[in-house]
């Protein structure tokens, strides 16, 4: 029988599907109740766990959500108890792909009060169909291109240097809105 510290270990060395698959059998889960729990499709957890799918940050926080799990603890990072926590550019962990590459800046004291994402979104770039809806507050800034921010029925294209804040459970949406490639930072209270 393994221990909490061997399975952390052994899970750190697994991507992202198989790393869902192996939390989702220890939590005891089927696939199916996996999905209807986390209001998402049988065949998204399918594709997840094969690899087949990488799934937006909207999808994986709902999907952790059911066995009470923060982005931070999914991906195994470790935790400290200093009052500062610096973390290497190579150390930020990757949790979109696709046309829009997002990097964590890791919660290390696993406080849950702040999260911060570097989004890098190519031509044309959304954050998805599905509309991203957070219990706490959002807050963004461009660092360079242009982002569509469509929220509470408004659209507006927010240009280098300047920023939005989305109240808690705002439905909302980002989109690149310039020719070529757009760069912005996120912050959301509490974590995701």
């Amino acid at each position: 029988m393994s221990t909490e510290k061997e399975t952390a270990s052994a899970l750190d060395e697994l991507g992202v599907g198989a790393r869902l698959k192996a939390l989702r059998k220890r939590a005891g889960l089927s696939q199916r109740a996996l999905a209807d729990t986390a209001g998402v499709s049988g065949v998204t957890i399918s594709m997840i766990e094969q690899g087949k799918n990488a799934p937006s940050v909207v999808t994986l926080h709902r999907i952790l959500g059911v066995m009470s799990m923060g982005l931070s603890e999914f991906f195994d990072l470790p935790e400290t108890t200093r009052s500062v926590a610096f973390t290497e550019p190579t150390d930020l962990v990757e949790v979109l792909r696709g046309s829009v590459t997002s990097h964590m800046l890791p919660d290390r004291q696993r406080a849950g009060n702040l999260q911060m994402f570097r989004e890098v979104y190519a031509e044309g770039a959304t954050t998805g169909p599905e509309w991203i809806v957070h219990r706490g507050e959002t807050a963004g800034m461009v660092l360079a291109g242009s982002i569509l921010v469509e929220a509470d029925d408004e659209s507006t294209v927010v240009e280098t240097g300047g920023g939005f804040h989305i109240l808690a459970d705002t439905p909302y949406r980002l989109t690149n809105a310039a020719t070529g490639v757009s760069t912005l930072i996120c912050a959301c209270s509490p974590a995701m």
